[in-house]
C-alpha cells in the first residue's frame, strides 16, 4: 500500500493494540508486553516450566520425573499462558489478528537469545501442520506464521511440508487431558520427500498444554530418523506451585 494511503487510513482508523485495543502503532503495545509473565530461570531442563526458586532439588519438575517416555528432547516457552499472553494467543489464533504473529514470534526469538535453550542446537525449523479442512476454515496456520517470522528474526531455516496432517481431529481444547493423546494418535505423517534422518528439528507451535500434539509430531520425526526434536512455544501452562495458596500462619 502506498504510504500516502496508509497515513490516511491511520488518520481515519488509528492503529490499535490487538490485545487491549488501546491506540498504539504496535500490534502488541509496550504496556501489554510489560504485563506478560516471562519464563525465567530456574526452569525444568526438560519441559521448560519455571521451578519454584524457593525449593532445592533436581533441575526437573515432578511431572517430568514421573513421565515414562517423551519423544521431545526439550520444551521451551516464552511466557506463562495467562493474562495478556493468553489473550494475545487467542486473538491471533481464533480472531484472525495476524498482525500479532510477528511480535509473538519475537518472543520466541527472545527465548533463544536469553540462552534458556541451553546447548540445544537445531538444523531447521518445522511448524506444526494443520489439516487442509481446518486451514480452509481458519485461513492460515498460526504455527507456520510464527515459524516464518521466528526464522526471519533468527536467520534460521524454515522447512514447510516436513510434517503433514493426515486426518482431521477434534480440537484439543475441547477434550480432557486424558483423551488428547488418542485424539492425535496417527494424525501426522512425514510429507512427501521429507528428509529428517539424523536431523535436529525445532518444532514451533503457539501453546503447550498437555503436549499430546507435539509428542505425536516428535514421534513421527523420530520414526523418520531425526536425532533430536526440541519444541518452542509462545506459552506454557502455569505450574501448580504458582497457583498454590500460601500456607496460613500458626
Amino acid at each position: 500500500m502506498h504510504p500516502l494511503w496508509r497515513n490516511l487510513l491511520d488518520l481515519i482508523y488509528p492503529p490499535r493494540c490487538q490485545v487491549c485495543r488501546g491506540f498504539s502503532e504496535f500490534p502488541l503495545c509496550p504496556d501489554c508486553r510489560e504485563n506478560i509473565v516471562f519464563i525465567e530461570r530456574p526452569i525444568c531442563i526438560r519441559c521448560g516450566a519455571p521451578l519454584d526458586p524457593g525449593t532445592k532439588g533436581p533441575e526437573e519438575c515432578r511431572e517430568c520425573r514421573e513421565r515414562k517416555r517423551s519423544y521431545v528432547d526439550r520444551f521451551r516457552g516464552a511466557g506463562i499462558y495467562e493474562g495478556v499472553l493468553q489473550k494475545a494467543v487467542l486473538n491471533f489464533k481464533f480472531d484472525g489478528r495476524r498482525s500479532l504473529a510477528r511480535p509473538l514470534a519475537e518472543l520466541l526469538a527472545g527465548v533463544i537469545e536469553s540462552g534458556l535453550t541451553g546447548e540445544a542446537a537445531f538444523d531447521f525449523v518445522c511448524p506444526v501442520p494443520l489439516h487442509p479442512q481446518r486451514l480452509k476454515e481458519r485461513g492460515f496456520n498460526q504455527s507456520e506464521l510464527l515459524a516464518k517470522y521466528f526464522c526471519e528474526k533468527t536467520g534460521s531455516e524454515l522447512r514447510r511440508g516436513i510434517l503433514v496432517r493426515t486426518r482431521p481431529t477434534i480440537p484439543q481444547v475441547m477434550l480432557p487431558a486424558g483423551k488428547r493423546r488418542t485424539n492425535v494418535r496417527g494424525a501426522f505423517a512425514l510429507g512427501d520427500g521429507a528428509e529428517v534422518k539424523d536431523a535436529r528439528v525445532l518444532l514451533i507451535d503457539d501453546v503447550y498444554t498437555t503436549g499430546a500434539t507435539l509428542q505425536e509430531c516428535a514421534r513421527m520425526l523420530k520414526k523418520g530418523g531425526a536425532s533430536a526434536v526440541s519444541v518452542l512455544t509462545v506459552a506454557l501452562p502455569k505450574p501448580k506451585w504458582m497457583t498454590a495458596e500460601p500456607a496460613s500462619g500458626a
